[in-house]
């Protein structure tokens, strides 16, 4: 049985679907949520939720070859790394929970690593990667459970379209 990854296919929609809603602005000031796609591990939908103008939550789904998983993940910037005429570079920490289920795999643990993003001026857009290292203490393999844990590492390229809050006046 091969697994056909849809929501790759919806994704395209939901961008169209929340364009007119979206605007150029200064990411990370007064944007509050974005929405887009990651390739690598995680390879799936991805969303972040900005607490202040540096740091959010981000939403990873993802599918692998034996299932699917989630990732809820705390994210930092620690350095600005320069400007550009179309945007700024960054320095990232993240770091969070991670599920995964599937046909003989099935996993959750924490992972943490690095990342880069180039945040654009012109409009609300942000490309991105991640490199990180990913500890599973709670692993069942076709059934039974590993007691000894099972270490990771991974990383993943994607990209955010942002959505400013609507002004009431």
């Amino acid at each position: 049985m091969t697994r056909e990854f849809i929501p790759m296919r919806t994704c395209p929609l939901l961008i169209l679907l929340a364009s007119p809603f979206a605007h150029a602005a200064d990411i990370g000031i007064t944007e509050t949520t974005g929405v887009g796609v990651s390739i690598g591990y995680p390879t799936g939908l991805t969303a972040k939720w900005f607490l202040d103008p540096n740091k959010g939550i981000t939403l990873h789904t993802e599918t692998r070859y034996y299932g699917a998983g989630v990732r809820v993940q705390y994210e930092s910037d620690v350095a600005e790394l320069g400007k550009d005429l179309n945007g700024t570079h960054r320095l990232h920490l993240v770091g969070g929970l991670v599920a995964e289920f599937g046909d003989h795999l099935t996993r959750a643990g924490a992972a943490g690593g690095l990342g880069w993003s180039y945040r654009l001026s012109d409009a609300p857009l942000e490309i991105y990667g991640d490199v990180q290292s990913a500890i599973f203490p709670v692993t069942q393999l076709y059934g039974v459970y590993n007691r000894t844990g099972f270490f990771d590492y991974v990383g993943a390229v994607g990209a955010r379209w942002y959505f400013a809050p609507q002004s009431s006046s």
